[in-house]
């Protein structure tokens, strides 16, 4: 098993489902009101926890007919995978920010902006959690956030994903002598 920190961004959705994607248009209209931490942590709990069916993004390294799932979907081929048995022991919620991101496909990536203000046109408000996910091997995180903004109605992809456990191996952060 393992576990990851990431952090999802819900409002707008990418083709790879992560920030170097590219950003497609919305699946739902811009959203007057985003759910509250309360809701998203329900339908976690629901629909996001256990045993569930994944199907992994189609840029994933998951081979077909002997090729990287990835090199098909990057040669514009269209990949189709299917759903597959994923066990996710947690889906915590550990922090909630509203803000505002570009909807320029330039703007997303390693140099993305935080937008603070809503008055400029090419900025679309959006929701950001950041979680902890403990889970079974084969299980994909863009996946999940993915259908966690599908499942919310707004779209969603990673930001930012961070694997701080694996088996017995844990992350540990050096002392720091001051």
């Amino acid at each position: 098993s393992k576990t990851y920190l990431a952090t999802i961004r819900l409002g707008q959705r990418t083709a790879t489902d992560d920030a170097d994607g590219e950003l497609l248009e919305p699946s739902a209209p811009i959203a007057e009101a985003f759910p509250s931490r309360e809701t998203v942590e329900r339908v976690i709990a629901e629909r996001f926890t256990g045993r569930i069916e994944q199907v992994p993004n189609s840029y994933s390294a998951i081979k077909i007919n002997g090729q990287r799932a990835y090199d098909l979907a990057r040669e514009g081929k269209q990949v189709e995978l299917k759903a597959r048995p994923v066990t996710v022991e947690e889906f915590r919620v550990d922090a909630v920010r509203y803000g505002y991101a570009s909807t320029d496909a330039q703007d997303i990536g390693a140099g993305e902006r935080w937008h603070s203000i809503s008055a400029a046109p090419d900025v679309r408000p959006v929701m950001e959690l950041d979680v902890a996910v403990s889970c079974s091997a084969g299980t994909y995180i863009r996946a999940l956030g993915r259908d966690l903004g599908e499942a919310l109605g707004l779209g969603g992809y990673l930001i930012m994903l961070r694997r701080i456990r694996i088996g017995d191996f844990t992350e540990t952060m050096p002392n720091i002598v001051t």
